[in-house]
Parts: structure tokens; sequence; C-alpha cells
């Protein structure tokens, strides 16, 4: 039985189990494991002592005699597994009471656990809980520092106004017992990491093993601007984690990178960027109709920018941004000029999104009812839906993705997608499977 299997049966009736991710059922899991080999153990123990206490002589000699009469006839052909089969039996009884003391001691304790283990959520997620009292003195001097100037994002809510050591605490306690997905923390000002790179970001997320983190140093070529290096460390413990963060809010120090894994090494924009975009755009639904503007933003992508700069800041960019989110953004919006494809909010109701939906499905002579969709469903599981529908035709929904809160949503067949994610491969953006977001 796997870990994910034990974790899914383990789990049937305890009260609160809804509320935990796979992760922090498997820790409960491994923590209840422990406990009941213990008391299996110690009810096996307590049972062979009992018995040389109270019949030492008849149990021993009987099991000697048995075990020595069966090895005599290990001159016949079924003489071991007579043997073996006749020690199962005789000591099959003093298994079963601690293999059922181990189940009912289970079933009990898997509620407490529960209890204990979302007690010990609550503890954390509200800084109340540290390893040491030298810790906690040593924390409680740096959390009430504002990091005003520093910006931290975490599934999409970003601090605003700057945060505290207690928000990051409480932002790794979330991560921690899945309530959120990523970190990520980005300086105000240029920090170097050597004579070529500075620092850009860091990126948290859950490691392998619960309560461990895995940290990723996102460096970039001061110079070129295109040069991206990622680093990475797996599974820090949140002490390390914490501190490896505070070292860098206060003393803008980065980790000994030089230890630390290369993750990724690439190049953010390259010479052969403008025949894939054009490529692109070629097999995208429409993409006749809007190549020459596209040709044009490939050719001077800043003074596309200052042509729309309204629409860009709109989503949140301005002229100091990359060429290339310059060009992908541009390539989105002029699909969706064109009324080849839409732009729904991640949240959208069931009501608009097949309203947009249709117009989008009427250019392809496609079928769409809105019973097809549940109410309580969303965009992914929607477009799962449709992609079943149209199968036979040989279409999907496609997401073009931006890297927001919202869809770029249209409809083309599954070789063409197929083309699509490998040119969106090439110059490092996405387009894939709407149902796959």
């Amino acid at each position: 039985m796997t870990r994910e299997e034990r974790a899914e049966k383990w789990f049937r009736n305890v009260p609160h189990a809804e509320t935990l991710n796979l992760e922090a059922r498997k820790e409960i899991c491994r923590r209840v494991a422990k406990k009941v080999m213990l008391v299996s153990f110690a009810v096996l123990a307590l049972e062979i002592v009992l018995l040389f206490l109270f019949d030492k002589e008849t149990i021993f000699n009987d099991a000697g005699n048995f075990v020595i009469n069966g090895t005599l006839q290990e001159h016949y052909r079924s003489g071991v597994a007579r043997t073996a089969l006749g020690v199962l039996i005789l000591y099959l009884p003093l298994m079963a009471l601690p293999l059922l003391a181990a189940v009912l001691f289970r079933k009990k304790r898997m509620a407490s656990a529960v209890n204990s283990f979302l007690a010990e959520r609550d503890r954390d997620e509200t800084c109340e809980q540290w390893a040491t009292d030298d810790e906690s003195e040593q924390f409680a001097n740096h959390s009430g520092k504002r990091y005003a100037d520093w910006g931290m994002d975490s599934d999409d809510e970003e601090s605003s106004d700057g945060f505290t050591m207690i928000d990051v605490r409480r932002q790794l306690a979330a991560l921690k017992y899945g309530k959120r997905d990523s970190i990520y923390i980005w300086a105000p000002d240029m920090i170097k990491v050597d004579d070529k790179f500075r620092y850009n970001y860091v990126f948290i997320y859950q490691g392998d093993r619960f309560g461990c983190f895995d940290v990723d140093v996102f460096t970039i070529d001061i110079a070129q601007n295109n040069h991206v290096i990622t680093y990475k460390k797996e599974n820090l413990s949140e002490k390390k984690t914490m501190e490896t963060l505070q070292n860098l809010l206060d003393n803008h120090a980065i980790p000994k990178l030089h230890s630390w894994k290369v993750y990724a090494d690439y190049l953010t924009e390259k010479s052969t960027d403008a025949e894939n975009y054009k490529a692109i755009v070629e097999l995208l639904p429409g993409g006749e109709t809007y190549l020459v503007q596209v040709e044009r933003c490939i050719a001077a992508p800043k003074q596309y920018y200052m042509d729309h700069e309204e629409r860009y800041e709109d989503r949140g960019m301005d002229e100091t941004d990359r060429n290339g989110d310059i060009i992908w953004i541009a390539i989105a919006d002029e699909m969706l000029d064109s009324g080849n494809a839409v732009e729904l909010d991640w949240k959208e109701t069931k009501e608009e999104f097949y309203l947009q939906m249709q117009d989008l499905a009427g250019k392809h002579n496609l079928e769409l009812r809105e019973e097809w969709l549940q109410e309580d469903g969303d965009i992914p599981t929607w477009c799962g839906v449709l992609d079943g529908k149209w199968e036979e035709q040989g279409f999907c929904i496609a997401e073009f993705d931006i890297d927001s809160d919202s869809y770029v949503l249209f409809i083309c067949t599954c070789e063409t997608l197929e083309k699509l994610r490998k040119l969106g491969d090439e110059v490092l953006r996405t387009i894939d499977l709407a149902q796959e977001i």
C-alpha cells in the first residue's frame, strides 16, 4: 500500500479530514503509524512475558518439539513447507492480539491526531509556536520591522504596502498546510550576486517532506537583462527558510549559491524568437488578419507599447517590461480584438462562459448547449466537457497564458494546438489545453 492509498484509507469517516490536503494527511499517518508500531510491539512483548511467567515450560517445549520434528522431515518432499506452516499456525494466536490492538488504537488515535494537527496549524498561523524561547525572542526582535519597499506575492495576493516577518511566517504556515501554493519575494533595488548577475526574486513552495520548503533564487544578467539562472535548494526546514529570508531582507545578503543546484539556465530572448512569434500568429485563429500589427510590434516593441500605452497599463505593465512580454501581450490583444478569442475572469459564471464561447463555437460550426455545463463547475471543468463533446471533430479549447488571473481562450484543432505548444516552449511561453489550467 502506498502512502497516498494509506492516507485515503485511514481518513475514512474521520471528522475534519476534509480540511486537510494530501501532504497533511500523509504527515498525520506517519505520526500515527509510529505509535501504532509501538503499541503492537508493546502488546506482543507483554504476551511473551506473560506466557513465559505462567507457562514457560509447556509453550517453549512444544514449540521446540514442533520445529525439531518438522526439521527431521526435511528428507521428505514437503517437510520444510510443513514446518513453516506449523510454526505459523502455532504462533498465529500470539500475533492476533497485537494486530487487533493496532487496528483499534489507530481508529481511536486518528481523530485526536487530526485535532492536534489542526491546533498546531492554528498556532503556526498565528505565530504563537516557535522551536525555543531564544528563537522566539530573536524572531520578536525583528517581527515588527516593516519592509515597505519589498514586494511579496502569494497566489496572486500581493502585499502592496510591504510586509513584516510575521507576515512571511504566516504565509509559510499557509504554504505548509496547503492553503497556499507558492510565495515569491522581490527586492526594490538591485542586489548583486556577483559582477555579472543580480538577484531578481525568490520563489518558495512546499518540498517533498512535510514542513520543508523548496526555495528557488532567480538571478538575471545585469548587462543583457535576458540571461536568467535559477538556483534551487530542496527541503529546507522552516527555521532555515526563515533565516535565509531574514538575512536577505535585513542585509541584502544572497545565500552562497555555489552550493545550490542550478535548476535552470536560459536566455529569455533569442535571435530566433521573432520568427517563432510570427509562426504562432499564423497558426492562431484569424491570425492572418492581425499578423501585420504583430510584425510591427516585433520590429519596434517600445513604439508599439507607446501606441497602446493605456491598454498595457490596464494589465499592470510599463515601458520597462521586456520586449518579449510586450510582444506576447500584443498577440493576445490583437487576437481578442479580431473576435477569435475571449478573455474571462477565473471566477466567471457558467452563463457568461456559455455566452462568450457560443460565438467562438459558431465560427467553427461546433455545437454548444448550456445544459452540458454544470452550475457549480469552473472554466477548466467546462472546457474539459466541451473538449469531450468536440473530440470527434478534432477541436479543443486552448488557453493563451498571459500570466494573469483571467483566461484568454480560443478554439483550434488538436493538431494545431500541439504545434502551438511547441512554438510556445521555444519562446518560454505557454499555450495549452484550457482544461489543464
